[in-house]
């Protein structure tokens, strides 16, 4: 495992970064495709975002082989987000189950992220491949739309990983399970993975945290689930290095000790602890005190 920070001067730089992280540690890259194992992930440049697209192997020629559609991206959300540079990054890189996440802070209060892996959840017919990013639909939105228990509306979008309903065409994050003749879930209609709005799912804990007790934050599994016939649900993910909080308590970096693990907190946006809930179906420029910590092991 490892764990790399530094700042960049463009997308590209950002790209760099996140290309020799992973391939200092066991992922190898061919033209723009980074894999490891079953995991295959094309992450590149694309009109100044830095994009990501999982497939299932690599086709030859710098492409995927059964890819998902469309990519996940990480720059601009939207017209007034002040999307700059130079900007700090992290890059962690996971193994056992092999996980890669980025993220960002940027015009000092704001944070964005990109994500892929592989799912260790088993008796999937699919390759358990997953990514995910704050930016989801392929084009720039019009603001952010997210509370406990949904996200996505119109033309607003959840930055929150596999944090999205299933009656939109929003998505956080895409899987490769194979379930009933599926592929990737992408959308309603590709059996749509969801870990907050779901059942089981984080939305009835995460409205109960922080501790009120003591205030303590607890760490909440992302473990995305889908949809199935005869009203049944099927959990196709479960995330080793990853987890849900509430940061009402936190600033984002704080890292949280628990036995031998660290974790790092960050928001998924921007914290605002006056509007901590957040807002759903309506445009809101961040993300209450909503958050995640990836798995630290830095200094």
């Amino acid at each position: 495992m490892a764990y790399v920070a530094g700042t960049a001067t463009s997308v590209a730089d950002l790209l760099t970064a996140l290309q020799s992280a992973c391939t200092a540690n066991g992922w190898a890259l061919s033209g723009t495709i980074l894999s490891k194992g079953a995991c295959y992930m094309q992450v590149k440049v694309v009109g100044g975002y830095l994009t990501v697209l999982g497939g299932t192997g690599n086709a030859g020629s710098d492409t995927l082989a059964s890819p998902a559609t469309p990519a996940a991206a990480l720059g601009q959300l939207w017209a007034a987000d002040p999307f700059a540079f130079p900007l700090t990054y992290e890059i962690n890189v996971h193994a056992a189950p092999d996980e890669v996440y980025v993220v960002v802070n940027y015009a000092i209060d704001r944070h964005q992220w990109l994500a892929f892996g592989c799912s260790p959840a088993a008796g999937l017919p699919g390759t358990g491949n997953w990514f995910g990013a704050s930016l989801c639909r392929g084009s720039q939105v019009t603001g952010i739309s997210m509370s406990t228990s949904q996200g996505g509306w119109n033309n607003f979008q959840a930055p929150a990983l596999f944090w999205q309903t299933g009656a939109s065409n929003f998505w956080t994050g895409v899987l490769h399970h194979g379930l009933d003749g599926l592929t990737w879930s992408a959308g309603a209609g590709g059996g749509v993975a969801n870990a907050a709005d779901a059942l089981p799912g984080a939305t009835s804990l995460l409205s109960r945290q922080p501790n009120s007790w003591n205030g303590e934050v607890v760490l909440l599994p992302i473990q995305p689930c889908v949809a199935r016939p005869s009203s049944k649900v099927s959990m196709v993910g479960d995330l080793g290095h990853a987890r849900y909080l509430r940061n009402d308590n936190l600033a984002a970096g704080d890292i949280i000790t628990l036995g031998p693990d660290r974790w790092k907190a960050y928001p998924w946006y921007r914290k605002n602890s006056a509007a901590r809930d957040g807002v759903y179906a309506t445009a809101m420029d961040h993300s209450g005190t909503l958050g995640w910590a990836i798995r630290y092991t830095g200094p």
